[in-house]
């Protein structure tokens, strides 16, 4: 072994191997800067001393390497460049070399830099990311949350809003769907997509009768039927008179009601 060798157990190298006091450092980190406490301490740093040391968090930038009371010098790559951001993984075993033409730590690690954006482009963060290619998902896509795509929203509890339905989809089928109101001797049945309307009654003789509902535009016809006994009808019965509003029903004195039932629009 060479007289002075840095970096060696103060009472010898088998006697350390064999009694286990190898040199180790403990890491201490501040942001990228690495301060190395190494037992035995070393005290002078020489060309070609090697380190190794575990990082804790990855570096976000260029790094300063410290060991014991020494001055903390720059970290560079391979190609003397300072680090970028996740050269220096979370738990990395690193090795680095000292060269004292540049003054500064060499990373030795033999593994493929990281190239951040390539790494966002292919890795979905755990607090959050963005992704800009596609993404298939094979199992259950699951959210406790709101899942928007575009301008649209899934809600948790099944509905859907976007600007094509005005808002909510639930309220717009349900405003679309067909409805109908009926009561005693009447109905309406309304459709809010082909705006048909159609209503009915009983009615005792003739006279004019009045709709339920105005039609908005039409009426398209009024069907009715006689309701009295057999041989009581002396007149055809008819309706003329039809409007948006009402109609007027014609009929023999021996009828005493009728049924109508309206169509329009």
């Amino acid at each position: 072994m060479a007289d002075n060798a840095p970096f060696l157990p103060e009472n010898g190298f088998i006697s350390a191997v064999q009694q286990g006091r190898l040199n180790n450092c403990k890491t201490k980190t501040e942001g990228d800067s690495y301060h190395l406490i190494c037992q035995p301490p070393v005290t002078t740093l020489a060309e070609g001393m090697r380190l190794f040391f575990r990082t804790a968090v990855t570096n976000t930038g260029p790094c300063k390497l410290r060991v014991g009371d020494l001055p903390a010098y720059p970290v560079y790559d391979n190609a003397a460049r300072e680090l970028i951001k996740g050269t220096l993984s979370i738990c990395q075993q690193n090795e680095v070399e000292w060269n004292a033409t540049l003054n500064a730590w060499i990373l030795c690690n033999h593994q493929q830099q990281v190239d951040w954006n390539d790494f966002n482009k292919r890795f979905i963060s755990v607090s959050g990311g963005e992704i800009t290619g596609d993404l298939t998902v094979e199992g259950s896509l699951s959210t406790e949350k709101v899942l928007r795509i575009g301008e649209s929203e899934l809600m948790t509890e099944g509905d859907i809003k976007g600007k094509t339905w005005g808002g909510s989809l639930q309220k717009w089928l349900i405003n679309r769907s067909a409805s109908l109101l009926k009561g005693d001797g009447y109905l309406i049945w309304k459709d809010p997509v082909s705006h048909l309307i159609i209503q009915g009654g009983h009615r005792s003789g003739a006279g004019d009768i009045g709709f339920h509902t105005t039609f908005p535009s039409k009426c398209l016809n009024v069907l009715i039927t006689q309701s009295g006994k057999i041989g009581q009808s002396k007149d055809n019965s008819f309706v003329d008179n039809v409007s948006t509003q009402k109609f007027t029903l014609h009929a023999g004195k021996g009828e005493p009601s009728f049924y109508w039932l309206a169509m329009g629009y």
